[in-house]
């Protein structure tokens, strides 16, 4: 494959203040280049917005390079503070946390055992924080709408999409997510599939973003699906050529639908990007994909979606009332 994304920013230019921000936009509620928080508006309007929520990938622009919350310093400064969390493992290989809650950090195998939250380990990531250009590190922040400023940015975000969409997001979705990546040169996302409606924002650096037609079931196959449902969303690809590729530069972002697979490939430069994602409330195909997939693993051989709807609104109902009692004992 070959990578379309050019060198933009070089490692000296991180060392400001701020990161590079994107072009500034005439809000649609008057001008300002450097809005507060409450008036913010992240989202260029779009007509695609409306047109292919959920159902197609599409380009978007955006203006969140703007904003204060993700200039260096308090992007280090967010870094530093999950990495001292406490945590249910106690030990990681360098930097690699696989099921880290809320922040996975890795690097390349090899280095010392490192006690999370301890002044090695923040040490360790402080370093490779630093040196992005260099340390071969990716770090993931898991729900950063739980800290101060991002998640009213969150509910910002939310309620502009229901404008640009004509969709009451609130009712659609359950709360939304906040997940920022910060990732060295050339580190790739391997292709899998998530849940989630996701809108991916690129704050600085490029990426390359090739999504994969989820509706084609000869690219991603029922079983697959089921699959996903059993743990395992780093399905096979069964197909070489994606649907299309975003070729992401800062002020630049892209829409992912449920279910459409999809991988990640950086550019030459340090990446940041905010991916925020909403789950459906109700999403039937997706309920008796579930269903199936437990019904699976007890012996049995379950009916694809849409072969018998009548079983298939039997197996989405207690589905969803399954799930519904489960997040209310859990209090999610």
């Amino acid at each position: 494959m070959q990578r379309k994304a050019s060198a933009i920013f070089s490692q000296e230019q991180f060392h400001g203040n701020t990161l590079p921000s994107a072009p500034t936009y005439i809000s649609s509620r008057g001008a300002s280049s450097k809005p507060t928080l409450a008036a913010f508006e992240a989202f260029l309007p779009s007509e695609q917005f409306a047109s292919s929520l959920d159902t197609q990938p599409f380009v978007f622009q955006h203006r969140l390079g703007e904003h204060e919350l993700f200039s260096l310093p308090r992007l280090k400064g967010l870094v530093e503070q999950v990495g001292a969390l406490p945590q249910t493992a106690s030990a990681a290989k360098g930097l690699f946390r696989a099921a880290a809650n809320p922040g996975l950090f890795h690097r390349k195998a090899g280095g010392p055992r490192l006690v999370w939250g301890t002044p090695e380990f923040q040490a360790a990531l402080n370093e490779a924080f630093d040196n992005m250009d260099t340390s071969e590190t990716r770090i993931k922040l898991s729900n950063i709408h739980k800290i101060e400023g991002y998640g009213e940015l969150l509910r910002n975000c939310a309620s502009q999409l229901s404008e640009l969409t004509g969709v009451d997001f609130a009712k659609r979705y359950r709360p939304g997510l906040e997940t920022l990546f910060i990732s060295s040169p050339g580190q790739v996302t391997p292709y899998h599939v998530d849940e989630e409606t996701n809108f991916l924002l690129q704050i600085c650096g490029t990426k390359d973003v090739m999504i994969y037609d989820g509706h084609d079931r000869t690219v991603l196959t029922s079983e697959q699906i089921e699959d996903f449902f059993g743990g395992n969303c780093y399905v096979k690809r069964n197909v070489e050529t994606p649907k299309m590729t975003a070729d992401l530069k800062p002020g630049f972002g892209v829409h992912n639908p449920p279910f459409f697979p999809h991988m990640v490939v950086n550019g030459p430069s340090m990446s940041v990007s905010l991916s925020i994602g909403f789950e459906l409330r109700q999403f039937p195909v997706a309920e008796v994909h579930r269903m199936n997939a437990y019904l699976r693993k007890a012996g049995l051989e379950p009916s694809a979606p849409g072969a018998h709807p009548a079983m298939d609104n039997v197996k989405s109902t207690v589905m969803r009332y399954a799930l519904r009692a489960k997040r209310s004992v859990l209090g999610a």
